[in-house]
């Protein structure tokens, strides 16, 4: 019975909190304007967020085909590519994930089928960075 009643008084020992090694809480030294600057840094690194898919770019021949412009944004070729496809009707009957190019299309991709998912890389690779 001896060697039960050591084990737990040790449990209780490591249990429970001294009193003196309690953190105290320091008051915060930020103002107003401390917590108006995060939120500014916070708006602005959501701008930049933003921006990342607006700026216009050149944009190279086949995409300039598609497109029919010479300048546009990321998001803007991509609308303009999806047009493209919906009026041409590229896209294959029994499975709505492919695409099936056209000349114009495979001038693009390099391939004559492509999935709808890989469409973006091949935009993104048709623009030049500026």
């Amino acid at each position: 019975k001896q060697p039960s009643s050591k084990k737990s008084a040790d449990k209780k020992k490591a249990v429970v909190p001294s009193p003196k090694t309690k953190v105290k809480k320091e008051p915060s030294t930020a103002d107003k304007s401390g917590g108006k600057s995060k939120k500014k840094d916070a708006a602005k690194s959501a701008e930049k967020v933003r921006k990342i898919g607006i700026t216009p770019k050149k944009l190279k021949e086949p995409l300039v085909a598609i497109c029919k412009a010479k300048k546009l944004s990321r998001v803007e070729a991509l609308k303009r590519v999806w047009n493209y496809i919906h009026t041409k009707k590229l896209l294959d009957p029994q499975d709505k994930t492919r695409i099936i190019c056209d000349d114009k299309m495979k001038k693009l991709t390099k391939c004559k089928a492509i999935a709808t998912k890989a469409l973006l890389g091949h935009v993104k690779n048709a623009m030049l960075n500026e």
